[in-house]
């Protein structure tokens, strides 16, 4: 009998290229060359097929309907996401309910571990429109008996400005103050946004001393820290708060949690297994590998959606504990600290 994993994997990739359950996309793509047992190698052993980039391309360019399986239904969908977009055409991806409801028990319980106390309203100040962070952050304050206050953060926007420091600079002091609004008059327990709006917010005093003395839980996500600016936050800034990030991946609709507060170097991210898996890929072998160092690759497995390991934005380490180490990135040296995602 196989890992949990590996029964996981075959169960669902039965699931998604049957001719009873499966979508015609991953029927299609079985008819094709893509067979069962090509698929299980590309999870199991991290060996795709030649031609495995053309997944890529089709969830830019297909309807989304043909990734949807038979024995799915629309009631158990929450909707359509996309990717960033900040580099080329969006991928879409479609979000079911039992999975989000998962990824949410498994997320509320790790909060917890971090110290927060959950039944006071969110401000989630994330990218929320065609993006699934939003979506997951909002559903993760309703499940605790909560509202989220919500402040929209357009990357494809911030990406359009050129890198022109003025404009991008204007834009995060525009969230902050949308975001101090909500903070002065609302009871915040949770605050969700990214490191350069945090770092933004940190330049008014008032506002660091009101999430302080209200503990409000500060989850970050996005553009990681260096741990330079993460460590200052965490004992100068905020010493007394929960204070972690997440590791959000568009296409795995999921998001991984930091689990070491105490670490020295970057704190590892770990996954919600087995449904995300995070893969080293072997740019020279054209591999996925279990650890590793280099550019990083992520798969998913739910009964809405099937995505072998494919490389995404992201590069660090992944250890054969399954820990996620993301490369840092200095924040305020490479000109983005007046960013926003």
């Amino acid at each position: 009998m196989g890992s949990s994993y590996e029964n996981h994997i075959h169960q669902l990739i039965e699931w998604h290229l049957s001719d009873t359950t499966g979508s015609k996309y991953w029927i299609n793509r079985r008819e094709s060359g893509w067979t069962k047992e090509v698929v299980e190698r590309w999870f199991l052993e991290g060996i795709p097929p030649h031609n495995h980039r053309l997944l890529e391309h089709d969830l830019r360019n297909l309807s989304v309907e043909l990734f949807i399986p038979k024995g799915v239904n629309k009631e158990e969908i929450v909707g359509v996401f996309e990717s960033g977009g900040t580099t080329g055409e969006p991928k879409r991806v479609v979000l079911g309910f039992p999975w989000m409801h998962e990824l949410l028990e498994w997320s509320a319980v790790k909060m917890i571990e971090w110290g927060h106390t959950p039944g006071r309203n969110w401000l989630v100040a994330v990218p929320t429109g065609p993006h699934v962070v939003g979506e997951l952050s909002v559903n993760a304050a309703r499940k605790e008996g909560a509202f989220a206050f919500r402040i929209d953060v357009d990357p494809r926007w911030a990406k359009n400005t050129d890198n022109n420091s003025e404009i991008a600079h204007r834009y995060s002091m525009h969230l902050v103050e949308q975001m101090r609004s909500v903070l002065l008059t609302q009871n915040i327990g949770c605050l969700v946004s990214t490191p350069p709006i945090l770092l933004a917010l940190t330049r008014d005093s008032s506002l660091v001393d009101l999430i302080n003395e209200n503990n409000i839980t500060i989850r970050w996500g996005g553009l990681p820290f260096d741990r330079q600016s993460e460590k200052f936050l965490k004992e100068r800034v905020f010493p007394h708060v929960p204070f972690f990030g997440v590791l959000g991946n568009t296409m795995t609709l999921g998001f991984g949690i930091e689990t070491d507060r105490l670490a020295d170097k970057s704190n590892p991210f770990t996954l919600c297994s087995p449904v995300n898996k995070a893969f080293i890929y072997d740019t020279k072998k054209d591999l996925f590998a279990t650890s590793g160092v280099g550019e990083i690759a992520y798969s998913h497995a739910s009964k809405t959606h099937l995505y072998p390991p494919s490389l995404d934005r992201d590069s660090g380490q992944v250890t054969a504990g399954k820990d996620v180490y993301l490369k840092q990135k200095f924040l305020q040296k490479e000109g983005i600290y007046d960013g926003v995602y």
